[in-house]
Parts: structure tokens; sequence; C-alpha cells
């Protein structure tokens, strides 16, 4: 299982998808979206506006329009195309997996996917849960923003997946949402 989890993040980082390239986040869409299929999830597609990718949502749990859980992520990246096969190559060194998006976000999207799903697939979720994969969060969230929000006002709880500050520290506010 844990070498499974290294080859799937290892496979997302090749995967390059810089913001302002809408096909390539709507392929990491894509790519992330092949683990949902058999899923008791149901997702619904967005499409992407001002030249950006689209917006994804992954639901699970019971049908309701309050107390839900919403976990907040972004595929977008800050590195251009070509960054994995130049000044960041993946790489697998010791216990630790580096390449473009590794850190900020893929592997924080990784791990929370695979928990709602392993959850949805036991029928272990008891409250609605609204997973969202955002494409433009690196910029400032221009086109996801009031979805963001409203989402947020309707949901008790919200885990954002952004990685950790130096030292372990919390990330309390960012430049999107």
């Amino acid at each position: 299982m844990q070498q499974a989890i290294i080859d799937k993040l290892s496979d997302w980082l090749k995967l390059e998808c810089p913001t302002h390239d809408a096909a390539a986040v709507n392929a990491m869409h894509d790519l992330i979206l092949r683990d949902v299929v058999d899923a008791p999830v149901a997702v619904e597609r967005i499409p992407g506006r001002d030249g950006l990718g689209d917006t994804v949502l992954l639901r699970a749990g019971p049908e309701q329009d309050r107390d839900g859980i919403f976990i907040i992520t972004h595929v977008d990246t800050v590195h251009p195309i070509g960054t994995a096969t130049g000044p960041l190559p993946v790489r697998q060194e010791g216990d630790r997996l580096y390449g473009p998006g590794s850190y900020d976000m893929k592997g924080g999207i990784l791990v929370a996917l695979l928990a709602m799903l392993d959850a949805a697939r036991a029928g272990r979720i008891g409250r609605p849960v609204t997973f969202l994969l955002s494409p433009d969060e690196e910029i400032g969230s221009p086109t996801t923003r009031a979805l963001v929000e409203e989402i947020g006002r309707r949901s008790s709880h919200a885990l954002v997946m952004e990685p950790a500050r130096p030292g372990g520290a919390a990330v309390t506010a960012r430049k999107g949402v």
C-alpha cells in the first residue's frame, strides 16, 4: 500500500500544472478523478473561465446543506512546465519525495482524498463532506473565491490542506481564500 501511494504521488508530480495552463490543470483533475470512479462520491466539474482550468467538487456522506466538512485543496502550482525535468526533478531520497507541487499541495490532496475515499467506501461518513479541487489558488482564487465562501458559510468545519510553515507552524492565512 505504501509503495502504491508513493507511485501515485510520483505520477501526480510528473504532471505539471501551472495555474495559467488550463489544459494541464484539467489533466491533473482527470488523473485525480481516476481514483474516485468506483467510490460512493458525487463529482461536479465546473468549467473553467477566464482562461483557467475547471473547478472540481467531490461530495460524500449524507445529503444536507449544512453542518458539513469542507476540505479545500488546489491543483495549480507556481512551477512552470519543465520544472520536473529540469531544476526540480521528481525523485525519492530516503523517506522523502521531491517534485513540483509535492509540498504545496499534491501531497496534501492525496492524503485528504485517500482518507475521504476510505471513509466513504466504508460507509463511515456521518455528515456531508465537500472536497474542493481549485484551479487558481496560487493567483488568489479569482474564479473560486465566491464558491469557497458559499460552501464555507454552510460548513461547520473546514480543513485546508496547505503545508505547514518551517518548524511545523500552522498556516492560518494564504493569498487565496
